[in-house]
């Protein structure tokens, strides 16, 4: 069963201006930001780091409750809706 995936704005420039995907065979949200990187190329380094966290200005959700510690380590179910956000800074 697949896993709903929303974006926020900024990370759209990588999806065509899709803001909702459905993400098929993942077990946690590490493998869900790579399956995310394989169909969408270059979305995953603007959401993980080359340590494979998640970057400090990025916020994952899982089922409304922030995801803390590493992503490898959150799983998620086919019923599981991810919301990916990206802090915009500017002044």
């Amino acid at each position: 069963m697949p896993v709903k995936v929303r974006l926020a704005d900024p990370l759209r420039q990588y999806t065509g201006n899709r803001t909702t995907l459905m993400v098929d065979s993942c077990y946690t949200i590490a493998d869900l930001i790579r399956s995310l990187d394989r169909e969408y190329p270059g979305i995953g380094g603007r959401i993980l780091d080359d340590q494979e966290n998640v970057r400090r200005f990025v916020n994952v959700f899982l089922n409304g409750d922030l995801v803390k510690g590493p992503p490898e380590k959150a799983a998620i179910r086919g019923d599981d809706e991810v919301f990916i956000i990206q802090s915009v800074a500017g002044g």
